[in-house]
Order: C-alpha cells, then structure tokens, then sequence
C-alpha cells in the first residue's frame, strides 16, 4: 500500500504479509473430500447398474424355470437338458457375487488385510481343479507349469480370488483345443504367478485401456458376458498386496497376466494390517 505525505508526496509503502496455511489446508481438504463423494457416487452407479442387469438377469431366468417346473410345464426330461445351463448360470452369479462383495469391500476404509506365509503352489493346485470342470465343457487344456512349494507372504484370500479371476478371464476368451497355463517361479524380487492363454488376444485399444486400469467389459468366445468388476479386484488386490499387475497379449494368438508377491519371510508369523484406498 502507498503512503503518501499530504496526499501527493511518495515516501514509501506499507507491506501486510497474512498467513495462509489454514486457509490452504481447507481448501486441500474440500478437494478431497469432492473427490471422495466422486468416488462414491461412481461406487453407488456401478453396484445399482450390475444389480439391476448383472445380477438380476440370471437369478430371475432361473426363478422362471423352476416356476416353470413346479407348474408341470416342464418334463424331467426338459430340466436335465437345460440343466447345464443353469449350473453356468448359478456359477457366473456366485462369482459375480463374490467379486461384487469383494469389489465393495475393497472401496471402503479400513479393509483388513490378513498377511500370512502361505504355499501359493497348493492355492494354484486347488484354484485349477476348480476350474476343471468348466474348462473340459468348452474342451480347453489346463496345464501347471513348474512345482512347488513357492511360499509367499500375502493375504491369502485376496490371492484366492485374483488367480480365480485371472483363471475365468482366460476360460472366457478361449475356444476348442486351446490351452491356459499357470506358473509361479521364485525370483529375486519375489515369487512371480503367471496365466497365460492362447485364446482370442487383446486388441491394442483395449490392451492400453487395461494397462491404464479402466473398467469395461468385451464378450467371450461363446458371447460370455461380463461387468468388468473381475480386472478391477484382481488389480486392486494385487497392488493392496504390494505388487503391480502385469498385462501383455497379441490380437488373436495370446494373453498373459502376471503379478509378484513377496517371498514368505523366515520367523514373520500372520499379521494383520488396516489397507487404505
């Protein structure tokens, strides 16, 4: 501010210096918490639109079906016919299910992490076995690569479900006589979990889409649908888990994900950990 001797005489200047931190810090924390009430609503959006459509679809074909039955509109005959599309069907909403339970655990604060040492060979064995069944009705080759044990330490459940995750995502985009293998080998830096598959690629768009962790969903080798929520756990979980996940594929040859988890450390014992977004 000038000052100023009998209104026109200059003789120098009144400097007011004001601390702004506080004033900052508000507006640091209003950022956040519009950022967080984004988040939420996107959360709110996704769970309403997967439970209208995803999930609502195929319990109520099922529901119609044994209406069906119990009005006798359907021969024993007829059921054990449609009978395997109906196990399908209660299979994708059991692991839509999970994944959805998951998915929203994993947004909100304070999602327990329970880090243990672990063989991940028998999670693999145990994971593939699982999928066997499935994997002979569209006549594809499941093969382990490799042999254990390989001990991490990890949450053991949160693994469980990014390598079933990963094992149905190849499943979906594979056809007849193609082959899905899954690996661990013990590196430096840790023990590295591999599935790759030779289905039906990725295509450069949505390969860079995947990398830079978008949510969508593309049809499978029978038209197999999905929500997208599979990719997000497993990157989430992964990342939650101390490690990145690793995607690369070629358009109509090969798809591979791969992550690292941390090599069981001697005498570490569980331990449990509040995980944050």
């Amino acid at each position: 501010i000038p000052i100023l001797e009998k209104q026109t005489e200059f003789i120098g200047l009144l400097l007011l210096f004001r601390d702004i931190t506080e004033i900052k810090k508000s507006q640091h924390l209003l950022r956040v918490q519009s950022d967080e009430l984004k988040h939420l609503n996107d959360l709110k959006d996704k769970l309403f639109s997967i439970i209208s459509h995803d999930l609502k679809g195929p319990i109520q074909g099922i529901k119609e079906i044994i209406d069906l039955a119990k009005r006798g509109l359907m021969t024993a005959d007829d059921f054990q016919e449609i009978l395997p599309d109906i196990s399908k069907s209660v299979d994708g909403v059991t692991m839509l299910m999970e994944n959805l339970l998951g998915w929203s655990r994993s947004q909100l604060k304070g999602e327990y992490m329970h880090r243990i040492n672990f063989d991940v060979y028998k999670l693999i064995l145990q994971q593939v076995t699982l999928m066997e069944s499935p994997a002979a009705s569209k006549d594809i080759k499941l093969e382990i690569l490799g042999e254990g044990p390989l001990m991490v330490f990890a949450d053991r459940n949160m693994v469980e479900l990014i390598i079933r995750n990963l094992l149905n995502n190849s499943l979906k985009f594979c056809e007849p006589g193609d082959r899905i293998q899954i690996s661990g080998n013990t590196e430096r830096d840790g023990v590295r979990i591999s599935v790759k598959d030779t289905g039906l690629g990725i295509s450069p768009n949505n390969l860079e889409r995947l990398r830079k962790g978008d949510s969508f969903s593309t049809f499978g080798s029978n038209n197999e649908t999905g929500t997208g929520l599979g990719l997000l756990l497993v990157r989430d979980y992964v990342e939650k888990n101390g490690g990145s996940l690793t995607i690369n594929s070629e358009e109509n040859e090969w798809s591979e994900f791969s992550f690292m988890l941390s090599k069981a450390s001697v005498g570490s014992g569980g331990k449990k950990v509040v995980s944050s977004r």
